[in-house]
C-alpha cells in the first residue's frame, strides 16, 4: 500500500465538506498535513497550490469554480504550466444542466469547463461544475466542488476509483446510502461493525441521508472486495428499507434507476419547494426517459387551476394540509400524463403560515388508484449544526419525496402501506443534582507545587510536571541559539564579507607578506587577505544568495565550516575539487558550486525557489558568478532534481569539467536539458559550442524523498556583446523530464507509477507540410543507344542512388525571366557557420522515428552503433565516389545530417522512408572512412522547435539551388535559391554528367504529359514548343507552353513536372534547368544543367565547397538549407545515454505511448 501526505485547500467550500473529504482520505492512507482557507485572490491562491506541492504528493482544492471570480483553473494552470482547453462533454453537460434546471446560462460559466490540458475530469451528476486532477512530476492536484450534495456523489463515483488505482488499488470502499435513521441511530446499530479496522465503517449524514462508507485493505482489490461483500451485506439486513442503493450515488440516482428499472414516469407539484424536487431529479443523467414535468405552485389559485385542488378544499383544509398535498400529487400526475404523482406543500419559513409553525412539511404521492401522505415536522430536522433554516427544511422535504417514491418502486408490485404517519419521540436531557456543600478553594501554587495533604499521586504528578518545565525551558533556550542566535550570528559574518567585496576602493596590503594570485580582480583582495581560500562570489538578485566561493581541496571542509574556518553547520558556496582557477588562463568548461540548504533562507535555500516555480524563473533568470579572475553573468537553462553521483548508485555525472570536444561537451549539456523540469522557448537560452557552464547544487532530500537528491541549476555564461535580457513568459513545465530513478522510487514518486492519466507523452508535429515524394534511382553511362523517339548524349559515368525527389503540385509558377548570365565571383564569400546547439531530448526519443526500407530489408535502429550504419549505407549510397571525399570528409558528414534529418521527417510526417542501400564493407579503406566520418556526426539533425525539418537533397544544381515553392509550392523559409558557387564548367567533372542533351518527340511529350496531368495542349507561338518562365537566376524552368486545365483553371506545366513525367533518370531529363536547343513539331532537343530537383543540398556542390574552399560539413549545410543565427532552425547535438539509462527511456517512452493510444 502506498501512503501519500495530502493537503486541502478550501476555497469558499462549507465545513462539512472539508470534514468529509479528510475522513476519505484517511480511508485511502493519504494522510491531511494541512487544511487552508484560501479566498478567491488569484495571487494567493497561487502561492498557495505552491507552497502545499512543496510538502505533498496530493493537494486537493475544493470550492465554487462557476464564474471569471473565482478562478481556480486558472490558477491551477499556471502553476502546473498547463494551459486550459474547452472540454467539449463538460460544456455540453454543464448547458444540459440548466436548460433541465431553467436556470439562465450567462456568457462566463464556460470557465466552468475550461480544464488544465491532460487532466482527468470527474463528471458532475449533481450540479455543474466538473472536478478534474492534474498529475506532474509525481504529483496530484484535485480540484473538487465545495458543497457536499455534488461532493459526496462525485468522490463515490469517481474519485474514490481513482485513487483506489493511485494507492496501488490494494484498499476498495463500498458506499451504502442510507435515509432515515439519524447518526445516533446508525452509530448504535453498527457499533460493532464501525469498531472494526478492516474492514472499516463510517458515515457521514445530512438533511436526513446518510453514507456509510465499507473499506477494506487486501493484497489485490479482489481480495478487498471479498472481505467488503459480506460487511455490506449485513449493514443492509440490519437497515432494512432504511437503505435505498449500494455504490448508487444518491438517492435521487437510485429513484431514478428504478423509475427506468419499472419504465414508469413522474411528475412533481411542489409550493414551498419551489422546483428543489424537480432539480435533484433532473441532475441525473438520463432522467429526461422517465421525467415529465415540474410544477411550481405557490399561489392557491395556480394550485386550483394548474392542478385541479378544489377551492372549497383550500377553504375548509388550508394549503398546508395532507389533504391538499394529496390533490396536487394526483394533479401532478394527471397534467403530466404520467404513472406517479408528487406534491409537497408546507411552511419552510421564516414565517409561520395558517397557524402552522415553521417545517411543518406534507409529502404525498398518487399513482392511479392510491393517494400517500407522509408529515414532517421541524422535530424531525437534525438540529446538530444549528436551528434548521428555510434551505435545510426544503432540502429535508425532498430527500423525505425522494424515499417516499423509493420505498414505493421498491415494494412493487406489491401495494406499498402508506398513510399513517410516525412522529418521532422527543428525549429529555437528565436532571443532574447538584452538591450544597461548599467546597475550599486552593491557590495556585497548592495546584502546582507538592502540598501537605496532596495524596502520593498528586506529588508523582506534580514533581514531574516541574521537572517537564525545566526540560522544556533548556529546549527553549537551545531553540532560541540555535534558530535565533546563531543565524544572526552567521548573518552578521557574511554582511561583514560583503562589504569588503563591495568596497570601491579595497586597501591593498603590499608589505603584508601576501602572495596575492597574479591578475587577481582588485576586489577579491580584502577577501583574499582574510582567508586566501576564496575564488569567487556567486549573487542572484532578490535572494539571500550573495556569498563567498571558497576552493575544495576533495574533502568538502567548507560544507560544514565557516569563512573563518570556524565548525558552522551553514558552511560557504564552495567549488567541486575539479575545478581549476590558479591563473586568468584557467579553462573550465563546467564548474560546480555546492551550498548548503538549511531551511531558514540562508545559503543556498534560496536555490530551492527555482523548484515547481516558473514565475520565479522567469524574474531571475540570471545569475552573477565572479570568479577571482573574471567578472560574468551567466543564463539559466535548466533546473534539474539529481542524484549526488558517486562510485555505486551509477546517476548521471553533472560534476564533468574536461571533454575531449565540442560533441561530448554538447551532449553533456543536451543531458542537462533533457533532465530539465521547463521547457524554455526556444532562441532564448541555448547552449552552442564554445560555451562554458556553471551549476549550483544544494539538498533536495526535504522534497524528493531519498539520501542524496540535489536540487541543481545550470546556467551558461553570457557572450561577449550578448543581452542580459531573456523572456521566459512562454515557458512550460518539461512533463517528460528525465527523473533520477530514485525519485519514483520514493513514497511521492511511487504514487504516480501506478496511474497513467492522458498527459504522458506529448507528441510533437512538425511545422512543414510538404509534398508527396518520389524515390529515384539515376544511372548514367558514357554511351547511350538510341531509343523509341529520343536520344541522350551524356559524359556521366557516376550511378546516385537514392536522392531525395519531391514531387510538384499541379499548380502555377508565377516568375517571370528569362535566361540571363550573372557576373558571378571569383571566389566563394567566407561563410561563419552558426554553432551547433545542445539538445534538449533523449536521442532515443528521435530514434522511435527513424526507420528505413531497403527493398525487403527493414531497419529501425535502436541505439548509435545501429544508426552509425545505417546512416554510413545511405552516405555510401548516395555520395560514396572517391573523388568527392575531401577535407575530412566534410560533404559525407553533411550527407549523414541531412539523410538522418530527412528520415525523421518522412517518419513523421507521412511513411518510412524507402530507398535502396549499399552494404558496409568495415574490411574495405573507402567503406571504413565514410563509416568513421558518419560516427563523428552520427545523431545530429536540423531541428525547428525541437522538430525535424524538411531536408532535400540531389546530385547537383545549374550554379543555383532551386526555390522549394517553385517546385514544391510550400514556401520554406531554409529551402530558398542560393549559389553554388563551384558547380559550373571549370570545376564539375566529366563523370558527374553536368552538362547534358535530351530529345524527345512531341507526340511522346504530349502523350506521357497527359499519362500524368491529363489533356495537354500547347500554347500557339514560334516554336511548338518553348519555354514561358525562368526562375529569377534564370536557370530553372518555371513555366512552358504546355498546359492543362484543373478545375476549369488553365494551368501551365513546369519544368520539374515535366522531368517527372518523362523520366529523372540519367538517360532522360536529368534537370528541369533546360533550354530548348530546336523544336520542331516532330523532335524536341533540350540542353540540361545539373541532375535532381535542385532543392536544399547540392551532393556535387557539398563536395566541391569541401575540395576547394575547405568547407567544414556545418558551413555546407548552413549554406545550402539558410542556417543563421537568429533562425529558427539549427544544427543540434544528439543526446546519447549509457544503455542502461537509454533501455529505461525508451520502455518508458513505449509505454507512455501505449498509453496514450489506449486513451484515445
Amino acid at each position: 500500500m502506498v501512503y501519500m501526505n495530502a493537503e486541502i485547500i478550501s476555497v469558499n467550500s462549507t465545513g462539512s465538506a472539508d470534514q468529509f473529504l479528510k475522513h476519505e482520505l484517511e480511508a485511502f492512507g493519504i494522510s491531511l498535513t494541512h487544511l487552508t482557507t484560501q479566498g478567491c485572490n488569484p495571487v494567493g491562491l497561487r502561492e498557495a497550490i505552491r507552497l502545499a506541492l512543496s510538502k505533498n504528493e496530493l493537494v486537493v482544492i475544493m470550492g465554487e469554480n462557476k464564474n471569471a471570480d473565482c478562478p481556480i483553473h486558472s490558477a491551477v494552470s499556471e502553476v502546473l504550466g498547463a494551459p486550459l482547453e474547452l472540454h467539449q462533454d463538460s460544456w455540453e453537460r454543464i448547458q444540459e444542466f440548466y436548460r433541465n434546471t431553467n436556470r439562465e446560462l450567462s456568457s462566463d460559466m464556460q470557465c466552468m469547463a475550461m480544464l488544465p490540458r491532460g487532466c482527468t475530469v470527474f463528471p458532475n451528476d449533481h450540479g455543474s461544475a466538473p472536478g478534474c486532477v492534474v498529475s506532474r512530476y509525481e504529483q496530484h492536484v484535485l480540484i473538487l466542488p465545495g458543497t457536499l450534495s455534488e461532493l459526496m456523489p462525485m468522490f463515490s463515483d469517481y474519485v474514490a476509483p481513482y485513487l483506489t488505482i493511485l494507492t496501488d488499488g490494494t484498499i476498495v470502499s463500498r458506499m451504502v446510502g442510507v435515509f432515515g435513521l439519524s447518526e445516533a441511530v446508525l452509530t448504535e446499530r453498527l457499533a460493532d461493525l464501525m469498531s472494526e479496522a478492516n474492514p472499516n465503517v463510517t458515515s457521514y449524514a445530512k438533511d436526513g441521508e446518510a453514507i456509510l462508507r465499507v473499506t477494506a485493505h487486501a493484497a489485490d482489490r479482489r481480495a478487498a472486495f471479498a472481505l467488503c461483500e459480506p460487511v455490506v451485506e449485513e449493514i443492509k439486513q440490519r437497515l432494512g428499507v432504511n437503505v435505498y442503493g449500494v455504490d448508487i450515488g444518491s438517492l435521487q440516482k437510485a429513484v431514478v434507476a428504478l423509475l427506468l428499472d419499472k419504465d414508469m414516469k413522474i411528475a412533481t407539484a411542489e409550493s414551498c419547494t419551489a422546483g428543489l424536487l424537480s432539480s435533484r431529479l433532473t441532475e441525473v443523467t438520463g432522467v429526461s426517459a422517465v421525467f415529465e414535468c415540474g410544477i411550481a405552485a405557490y399561489s392557491p389559485e395556480i394550485k386550483q387551476s394548474v392542478l385541479g385542488v378544489p377551492k372549497e378544499m383550500i377553504e375548509k383544509f388550508g394549503t398546508v394540509s395532507p389533504e391538499v398535498a394529496g390533490a396536487m400529487a394526483a394533479g401532478a400526475r394527471r397534467v403530466g400524463k404520467a404513472a406517479l404523482g408528487v406534491g409537497i406543500t408546507g411552511v419552510a419559513g421564516p414565517d409561520t403560515s395558517e397557524d402552522k409553525p415553521v417545517g411543518t412539511v406534507y409529502i404525498a404521492l398518487a399513482d392511479e388508484k392510491r393517494v400517500w401522505v407522509k408529515k414532517i415536522s421541524i422535530d424531525t430536522l437534525d438540529a446538530s449544526e444549528g436551528p434548521p433554516d428555510r434551505d435545510s427544511i426544503r432540502a429535508l422535504a425532498t430527500s423525505h419525496a425522494l424515499d417516499l417514491v423509493r420505498r414505493y418502486l421498491e415494494a412493487l408490485p406489491m401495494v406499498m402501506a402508506g398513510g399513517e404517519i410516525i412522529e418521532p419521540q422527543k428525549t429529555v436531557p437528565p436532571f443532574i443534582p447538584h452538591s450544597s456543600v461548599p467546597v475550599k478553594k486552593r491557590t495556585i501554587l497548592q495546584h502546582i507545587l507538592p502540598w501537605k495533604g496532596d495524596s502520593r499521586v498528586d506529588i508523582v504528578i506534580k514533581s514531574a510536571l516541574m521537572l517537564s518545565v525545566l526540560f522544556l525551558f533548556g529546549v527553549l533556550l537551545s531553540f532560541v541559539y540555535l534558530q535565533i542566535f546563531q543565524p544572526l550570528k552567521n548573518k552578521s559574518l557574511f554582511r561583514d564579507l560583503e562589504s569588503l567585496y563591495d568596497s570601491s576602493d579595497p586597501v591593498i596590503q603590499t608589505d603584508s607578506g601576501i602572495d596575492y594570485p597574479e591578475g587577481m580582480l582588485k576586489r577579491f583582495y580584502a577577501l583574499y587577505a582574510r582567508n586566501p581560500d576564496v575564488r569567487g562570489w556567486v549573487k542572484i538578485d532578490d535572494t539571500s544568495i550573495n556569498y563567498p566561493i571558497m576552493q575544495d581541496n576533495g574533502d568538502a571542509y567548507y560544507k560544514n565550516r565557516n569563512y573563518n574556518r570556524q565548525v558552522s553547520h551553514y558552511g560557504v558556496p564552495y567549488f567541486y575539487k575539479n575545478t581549476a582557477l590558479i591563473s586568468p588562463s584557467s579553462i573550465n568548461r563546467s564548474m560546480v558550486i555546492y551550498g548548503n540548504n538549511t531551511g531558514d533562507g540562508q545559503m543556498f535555500s534560496d536555490l530551492t525557489l527555482y523548484y515547481n516555480n516558473l514565475d520565479f524563473l522567469g524574474e531571475h533568470p540570471i545569475i552573477e558568478m565572479n570568479t577571482i579572475f573574471e567578472s560574468a553573468k551567466w543564463k539559466i537553462f535548466s533546473v534539474m532534481a539529481l542524484t549526488k553521483p558517486d562510485n555505486q548508485n551509477h546517476a548521471f555525472d553533472y560534476t564533468r569539467s574536461v571533454f575531449t570536444d565540442e560533441y561530448e561537451f554538447l551532449s553533456f549539456a543536451g543531458e542537462l536539458k533533457t533532465r530539465s523540469l521547463y521547457n524554455l522557448p526556444p532562441g532564448q537560452v541555448e547552449v552552442q559550442e564554445g560555451d562554458s557552464l556553471l551549476l549550483l547544487s544544494t539538498n533536495f532530500e526535504d522534497v524528493a524523498g531519498y539520501v542524496g537528491a540535489r536540487l541543481v541549476v545550470a546556467a551558461r555564461k553570457l557572450r561577449p556583446g550578448e543581452s542580459e535580457s531573456v523572456d521566459l513568459s512562454s515557458a512550460t513545465y518539461n512533463k517528460s523530464a528525465v527523473m533520477p530513478p530514485e525519485w519514483k522510487h520514493t513514497t511521492r514518486a511511487s504514487a504516480a507509477n501506478t496511474y497513467t492519466t492522458s498527459t504522458l507523452l506529448q507528441t510533437t508535429t512538425s511545422d512543414v507540410t510538404t509534398q508527396t515524394t518520389d524515390t529515384s534511382t539515376t544511372d548514367a553511362s558514357s554511351t547511350v543507344p538510341k531509343t523509341s523517339g529520343k536520344s541522350v548524349t551524356t559524359t556521366s559515368t557516376t550511378k546516385t542512388e537514392g536522392t531525395t525527389e519531391p514531387e510538384p503540385s499541379q499548380t502555377n509558377s508565377t516568375t517571370s525571366t528569362t535566361p540571363t548570365s550573372s557576373t558571378q565571383p571569383s571566389v566563394p564569400p567566407v561563410l561563419e557557420a552558426p554553432p551547433v546547439l545542445a539538445g534538449s531530448s533523449p536521442e532515443s526519443e528521435f530514434l522511435a522515428d527513424c526507420k528505413v526500407i531497403s527493398g525487403s530489408e527493414v531497419i529501425q535502429p535502436k541505439n548509435k552503433a545501429e544508426l552509425q550504419m545505417l546512416l554510413a549505407r545511405v552516405v555510401k549510397t548516395e555520395i560514396g565516389d572517391k573523388d568527392m571525399m575531401a577535407n575530412d570528409l566534410a560533404a559525407q558528414k553533411a550527407q549523414a545530417i541531412a539523410a538522418y534529418t530527412y528520415i525523421l521527417h518522412e517518419n513523421k510526417t507521412k511513411s518510412p522512408y524507402s530507398v535502396g542501400l549499399k552494404q558496409i564493407d568495415l574490411s574495405d579503406p573507402n567503406d571504413k572512412k565514410i563509416h568513421t566520418a558518419v560516427g563523428e556526426v552520427v545523431g545530429i539533425k536540423l531541428l525547428s522547435n525541437s522538430s525535424p525539418i524538411y531536408t532535400p537533397y540531389f546530385s547537383s544544381s545549374a550554379g543555383f539551388t532551386a526555390n522549394n515553392h517553385e517546385v514544391n509550392w510550400a514556401n520554406l523559409p531554409h529551402l530558398r535559391s542560393v549559389h553554388s558557387f563551384y558547380e559550373n564548367e571549370s570545376y564539375m567533372p566529366e563523370k558527374a554528367g553536368w552538362i547534358s542533351t535530351y530529345q524527345i518527340s512531341m507526340n511522346e511529350l504530349k502523350t506521357k504529359l497527359e499519362i500524368k496531368y491529363g489533356d495537354i495542349k500547347f500554347e500557339d507561338g514560334k516554336t511548338p514548343f518553348y519555354v514561358r518562365n525562368y526562375d529569377k537566376n534564370g536557370l530553372y524552368v518555371t513555366q512552358t507552353n504546355a498546359y492543362y486545365f484543373k478545375d476549369g483553371v488553365k494551368t501551365y506545366i513546369t519544368g520539374n513536372q515535366m522531368r517527372l513525367a518523362v523520366g529523372s533518370g540519367s538517360t532522360e531529363l536529368r534537370s528541369h534547368a533546360f533550354e530548348v536547343v530546336s523544336s520542331t513539331k516532330d523532335t524536341l532537343t533540350f540542353s540540361v544543367k545539373g541532375h535532381g530537383h535542385g532543392v536544399g543540398l547540392s551532393q556535387w556542390g557539398a563536395a566541391n565547397y569541401a575540395q576547394y574552399a575547405k568547407w567544414d560539413y556545418r558551413q555546407i549545410l548552413s549554406h545550402y538549407y539558410s542556417i543563421t543565427q537568429s533562425s529558427s532552425h539549427r544544427l543540434v547535438y544528439p543526446v546519447w545515454y549509457n544503455n542502461r539509462v537509454a533501455d529505461i527511456i525508451n520502455t518508458n517512452i513505449h509505454k507512455a505511448r501505449g498509453a496514450l493510444l489506449a486513451f484515445n
